[in-house]
């Protein structure tokens, strides 16, 4: 048995999904470390990986995800499921940041069949107005 580790989370989450097992014991470690005067936390997924063609697979995944840093040299074919993998993952990490980032909170109000929106820049007074209209 041999353990391996990575720190980005969207590979952890394609070797797990491939059928790398996770480790039973810590798998994950959080450390902190000093670099230029600033505490960094990094992350570590563990996987427990028998020798042979887990760990080949294992290895290969990982050389062709680090390999594919940009798109544009994405070595590995289309049809790998690997190269969806990694796009999706990637898509979801730049939808959560819209999300957190770009989407405005708007509060709705339903009473009866009448509904209002308002957003978080309206001013009091036409937040008023807004629900005595309803």
């Amino acid at each position: 048995m041999r353990n391996i580790f990575v720190c980005d989370l969207s590979l952890a989450a394609i070797l797990a999904a491939k059928g790398v097992p996770i480790r039973k014991t810590d798998p994950v470690t959080r450390e902190s470390r000093l670099r230029d005067g600033k505490w960094i936390e990094q992350a570590r997924w563990w996987f427990d990986v028998e020798e042979g063609e887990m760990l080949e697979m294992a290895e290969t995944t990982m050389t062709a995800y680090h390999k594919a840093k940009d798109w544009a040299e994405y070595t590995l074919d289309k049809e790998d499921p690997v190269y969806w993998m990694k796009g999706a993952l990637e898509n979801r990490v730049a939808l959560l940041h819209l999300f957190h980032h770009g989407a405005t909170p708007m509060k709705i109000i339903e009473d009866g069949g009448r509904t209002i929106i308002i957003g978080p820049r309206l001013s009091e007074a036409n937040k008023k107005t807004l629900k005595a209209l309803l």
